[in-house]
Formats: structure tokens, C-alpha cells, sequence
């Protein structure tokens, strides 16, 4: 049924904005799209993300452009890959938009800290109105591996819980050519259609096996 919404950014690189599309009559020669810039916090384009090994052996992390955006109950979540000003870091970021009233609800970053990358997210509302959130980490000290967390309906806004640790990377990754080399194809999250109240994920992490 109508609408249907869309997620993209509202100019490249510096960002300020998130796009909201709401698309109605979907179905006819003639469907309306209305388009909704949201002012969101700044960001750049992410850069490579390290990992051990050479210098020269970075990790791809595309662009800032939104990667998973997902509808339930009036709340619309989105995410993508960011850079942030005087940081030298890719950072996963999410956000929630209301749209009833097309405004930002919440929005947060992953951050672990200096000189570690969080890249390639997807997020996801649960029936209960749980988020979950899966996403890929690296730095000079670890192997790409995967993560998740999440944020319990009520919770504070923009707060999620500790990430854990589901997949440690087990080795360099070196796969697709020459650096920056790239994953990150495979994030996603969704919730569980039976329970309403978990997640299923999947991504990427660097194996040891060649």
C-alpha cells in the first residue's frame, strides 16, 4: 500500500541533509514523488579503512551513500558510511525519521574510538519497536570483523547498547585486485517475522583461509 519511501542524501560529500522520497499512487502510469530534506548531523565522504598489515593494504569503504532504509509504524530508519571533520576514521551512522511529521527522530554514529574504522551497516526495526544494527570494524590492530547492536524501544535517543562482537577477523583480507580491497556487499539485518522481538544478521569478516 501507499506511500513508499526512499532514503538518499541531499548533495554529496560535506552532507548536511538526508532526502526523504515519498512516493504515492506507486502502482499507476503517474506516480507522485515528494521530496523532504532533513537537516542531519555533518559529515564527508568515509575514508579507506585500515587493517594489519602494509600501510598501502586499506579497506574499501565506498561512499556516504545510504546503504539500507527499512518502514514500520510510521518510524523510517536509514544508514550509511560517513567521514567526520578532523577525523581520519570511517564511521558507521544511522538515523530514524518520523514520517508523519518528516523529522528527525534520532540519529547516532559507532565511534569505538581513535584509529578504529566501523563501515558497511544495516539497520532494522523489530515488531516490538527494537532497532538492531549490524556492521563491519577494522583497525591497524584488528582484523575486519563483525559486530552488532541495537537500541531498546524506550531507550534514550541516539543511544544504542554495547556493540558485541560476533566474528573476529582472522587475517589480512587481500581479495578483489589491488588495494583498496573490497567487502562489505553482504550487511544485513532484519527482523524476526515469528518472534518480533530478535534479529537475524549477516556480513563480512576477513578469514584467514586463502
Amino acid at each position: 500500500g501507499d506511500p513508499m519511501y526512499f532514503v538518499e542524501e541531499a548533495g554529496y560529500k560535506n552532507g548536511s541533509k538526508i532526502r526523504i522520497v515519498e512516493m504515492t499512487d506507486k502502482l499507476s502510469d503517474m506516480p507522485t514523488f515528494v521530496d523532504t530534506d532533513i537537516a542531519v548531523a555533518r559529515y564527508t565522504a568515509p575514508p579507506k579503512a585500515s587493517q594489519p598489515g602494509p600501510r598501502k593494504y586499506k579497506l574499501e569503504t565506498s561512499d556516504s551513500s545510504m546503504l539500507n532504509a527499512e518502514w514500520r509504524d510510521g518510524r523510517l530508519v536509514a544508514a550509511q558510511i560517513v567521514g567526520l571533520r578532523r577525523r581520519k576514521e570511517a564511521h558507521a551512522r544511522w538515523y530514524e525519521f518520523n514520517t508523519a511529521t518528516m523529522t528527525l527522530t534520532q540519529q547516532g554514529t559507532i565511534d569505538p574510538g581513535k584509529g578504529v574504522h566501523t563501515y558497511f551497516p544495516s539497520i532494522a526495526i523489530a515488531a516490538n519497536g527494537d532497532l538492531g544494527l549490524s556492521y563491519m570494524q577494522s583497525s591497524k590492530r584488528e582484523f575486519m570483523s563483525v559486530y552488532v547492536t541495537g537500541q531498546r524501544a524506550g531507550s534514550a535517543a541516539g543511544v544504542v547498547e554495547t556493540p558485541a562482537l560476533v566474528k573476529a577477523g582472522e587475517g589480512t583480507y587481500t581479495e578483489f585486485g589491488r588495494p583498496p580491497y573490497r567487502a562489505g556487499d553482504y550487511s544485513s539485518i532484519v527482523g524476526d517475522p515469528t518472534s518480533g522481538t530478535s534479529f537475524w544478521a549477516a556480513n563480512e569478516y576477513a578469514s584467514a583461509e586463502r
